[in-house]
């Protein structure tokens, strides 16, 4: 909420790093990946940081908006953005790759598919969730809902390895890229009671064990 990214030494939860940037800007996202920290702000640019809180690099305005989704390749940085659009980026120049714009509002997850890395996957709050080839650089899927905003998406790392998404009625959906037009199984994550009680329903982030 203070706009602070800290880093933790967990054998004796202290505190590594600390991130801040000028101007009262707020992290909305961060991966941490080979002892970097990539993460994305509200001023819609992309930030690499160190493990010693040193800026590596950057990508202003990556994004109108914010930048609110990012997943890494080895061959490729992923953002996706309250914009809507999705975009690639060169791990080593920052030069931007190709973009994409599938959606009408801002993305909250980005995925590179877990068996063929030429497909990314992004969910939105527009109710979709979208699979672009890029060999062939165009949408090669659309899933959509009726109800229930989309809040994040996670990949099964077993079986179909399914895209799994969850929103903000509490709802899990389990998509097969297969199937297109509903989900392959879905369930709610509240009870009866919890609604006689007024509790919050929404869903905002899923991760998934890989065993």
């Amino acid at each position: 909420a203070n706009g602070t990214i800290r880093l933790w030494e967990l054998s004796h939860y202290t505190v590594a790093a600390e991130i801040r940037v000028p101007n009262e800007l707020r992290p909305h996202v961060l991966v941490y990946t080979g002892g970097l920290i990539l993460s994305g702000w509200s001023d819609g640019s992309l930030r690499c940081f160190d493990d010693r809180s040193h800026l590596e690099w950057e990508i202003p305005k990556a994004h109108r908006g914010a930048l609110s989704a990012i997943a890494v390749s080895p061959r490729f940085i992923l953002s996706g953005g309250d914009d809507g659009a999705l975009r690639l980026w060169s791990p080593s120049t920052r030069a931007m790759l190709a973009q994409f714009s599938e959606h009408r509002s801002a993305i909250v997850s980005v995925l590179v598919d877990a068996i063929e890395p030429s497909f990314v996957h992004s969910c939105s709050r527009d109710k979709s969730i979208v699979t672009v080839d890029l060999k062939e650089e165009r949408r090669v899927v659309t899933q959509k809902v009726v109800e229930g905003q989309f809040t994040a998406m996670a990949q099964s790392a077993r079986g179909e390895r399914e895209l799994v998404s969850v929103d903000h009625m509490g709802v899990v959906k389990m998509w097969d890229c297969d199937v297109v037009g509903k989900p392959v199984h879905s369930f709610v994550t509240h009870t009866e009671r919890d609604d006689e009680m007024g509790r919050e329903k929404r869903v905002n982030h899923i991760s998934i064990s890989p065993a």
